[in-house]
């Protein structure tokens, strides 16, 4: 009688740590591209104006803010006509329109009480103003994030 090829115990463990090697390599590889998937939504850019570099530093802005603070950042960049999404109320929203020169933000609740008046009032109303008259809003964008974080720092 012939034995099998799977009878000897090194095989058999050696078998088992290939299967545990293979499924924690797949594993590894969902988590890393839901990871992206899931940070990619943070940065929608309708206009292609932003480079993949800066997209790259708001993904991580955006991680250290959820894991930080709780705060779920949200960045649209729009080719007509801003449209601000359903959001909740842990969401900071920043929405432009390079091409209407308008922009938006939207503080949650929590995070505007942790800034002083005069300084939300600054990011609404005048802090793009410059950046998009000079076609630099990607420049005022990530000026507005530093800001941001230097005030929450504080």
């Amino acid at each position: 009688m012939r034995k099998s090829a799977y009878t000897s115990p090194i095989k058999r463990v050696g078998l088992i740590l290939v299967f545990a090697l293979v499924a924690f390599l797949f594993w590894k590889n969902y988590e890393r591209v839901f990871e992206r998937i899931r940070y990619q939504k943070i940065v929608e850019d309708e206009v292609h104006g932003l480079t993949k570099d800066q997209k790259e530093i708001i993904r991580k802005f955006a991680k250290i803010m959820k894991s930080e603070y709780g705060i779920v950042l949200k960045i649209k960049i729009y080719k007509d006509h801003i449209k601000p999404p359903r959001i909740t109320v842990k969401t900071l929203f920043i929405g432009i329109s390079p091409k209407r020169k308008e922009y938006i933000i939207i503080f949650p609740p929590l995070l505007k009480k942790a800034f002083s008046e005069q300084f939300v009032d600054y990011l609404k109303n005048k802090h793009f103003i410059l950046y998009i008259q000079k076609n630099e809003w990607q420049k005022g964008l990530m000026k507005c994030l530093l800001l941001i974080w230097e005030n929450l720092s504080k």
